[in-house]
C-alpha cells in the first residue's frame, strides 16, 4: 500500500479548496491502494475532521516526513502561483493546482463533513434571530497588508444603511500567528460580533444558512463555494479570474497593473492602504437587485439608503 503524506502549509481558504486533493488522490489510486496522512496544525485538523479520504492526522507544525512516506505533498503553492500577473485572466486556482500537484481536481468539489451537532447548533443560532443574517468578513488592514482589506468606515456605513439586516462578523479577536485580529467595528443594533465564536466548520454552516454574505477575498468566499450560497466578494489586489467563484457577485477594479497581490509591498501601490474602488451605495444597489425582489423584498422591508 502506498503511504502518502500531505503537509498542510497553506491558508484557510486554500485548505478548504484542497479538500478536493484528498478525494482525488484516493480515487486515482483506488481507496484500498493508498493511505493518506495529513500533517498540520489545529486549523487543518478542524477543516479535515470527519473527512473519509483522510486516514490519519499528525498534529504538528514541525514534523519531518522524509524517509517515512512513499510520497510527500506540500500544499504550499506560493512558488507556483506568483507572480500573479502571469495568470491574469488565463487560469483559475484549480487549473494551477492541477498542474502543481499532478492530480485531477476540477471534477471534485471542496467538501466539509459536518456532524449533526454542528448543523443543529448553527441552524438554531440563525433561527433565533429576528432579522435575516448576513455574514461579513473584514480581515484587517494590518493583518492583510496586501491590498485585500476594506477600510473600517466602509463596514460601519454598510451596517448602518441596512438596519433591517443582521450582520454577523466572522473572524478572530485575538492576535494569532497569522497576524492581528480582524478589525473592530462600531457596535450597532443590527451588528453581531461573532469573531472567535465559530470554528471554520461552523462558519461554513453559518454562510450556508445566512441570507447572503459580503466578504473580501478570504476563506469565507471559498466556504460559500462549498455551500453554493451566493454573496458579494470584493477583490482588491487579487483577481476573481484566478481566485473567485461564479456563484458570487465578484467586484474587481480591473486595472492594468492588477492583480498585484505579490507586489503590494510597493509603497506607491494604490491598494496598499486597503481596497478603494467600491462605495457603500454601490453595494447597497447590488444587495437590492441581487437578494431582494418581489415577495422576499416585501418580507424584509429594506430600510436601505440607496442612491439611484
Amino acid at each position: 500500500m502506498k503511504e502518502i503524506a500531505i503537509l498542510l502549509n497553506s491558508g484557510f481558504g486554500d485548505l478548504v479548496l484542497l479538500t478536493t486533493l484528498f478525494e482525488s488522490i484516493k480515487k486515482t489510486h483506488k481507496k484500498d491502494e493508498c493511505r493518506i496522512t495529513a500533517i498540520g496544525n489545529e486549523e487543518g485538523a478542524n477543516i479535515l475532521f470527519n473527512n473519509p479520504y483522510v486516514d490519519d492526522f499528525i498534529l504538528s507544525d514541525r514534523f519531518e516526513p522524509k524517509g517515512i512516506f512513499d510520497e510527500v505533498i506540500n500544499t504550499d503553492m506560493s512558488n507556483t502561483i506568483f507572480p500573479s500577473a502571469m495568470y491574469r485572466s488565463k487560469y483559475h486556482y484549480f487549473d494551477i493546482a492541477e498542474q502543481h500537484f499532478g492530480y485531477p481536481l476540477k471534477k471534485y468539489k471542496p467538501y466539509l463533513y459536518h456532524t449533526p451537532e454542528e448543523v443543529s447548533f448553527v441552524k438554531n443560532f440563525v433561527k433565533e434571530k429576528d432579522k435575516p443574517v448576513v455574514v461579513i468578513h473584514t480581515t484587517n488592514v494590518k493583518k492583510q497588508p496586501n491590498g485585500k482589506a476594506l477600510v473600517q468606515g466602509f463596514w460601519n456605513e454598510l451596517i448602518h444603511d441596512n438596519h433591517n439586516l443582521l450582520f454577523a462578523q466572522l473572524g478572530t479577536k485575538d492576535k494569532t500567528l497569522r497576524g492581528d485580529a480582524d478589525m473592530n467595528l462600531t457596535v450597532q443594533k443590527n451588528y453581531l460580533d461573532c469573531r472567535g465564536q465559530f470554528t471554520i466548520r461552523q462558519s461554513a454552516l453559518l454562510v450556508k444558512n445566512s441570507l447572503f454574505h459580503i466578504t473580501v477575498d478570504s476563506v469565507i468566499q471559498h466556504l460559500s463555494y462549498w455551500a453554493q450560497k451566493p454573496g458579494i466578494v470584493i477583490f482588491g489586489s487579487s483577481s476573481p479570474a484566478m481566485q473567485g467563484h461564479s456563484h458570487n457577485t465578484n467586484i474587481w477594479d480591473d486595472r492594468e497593473c492588477s492583480p498585484c497581490v505579490d507586489n503590494i509591498k510597493n509603497q506607491n501601490c494604490c491598494q496598499i492602504r486597503g481596497i478603494n474602488h467600491v462605495t457603500v451605495p454601490e453595494i447597497n444597489t447590488i444587495i437590492r437587485k441581487k437578494f431582494f425582489d418581489g415577495k422576499q423584498r416585501k418580507k424584509v422591508d429594506s430600510g436601505w439608503k440607496i442612491e439611484e
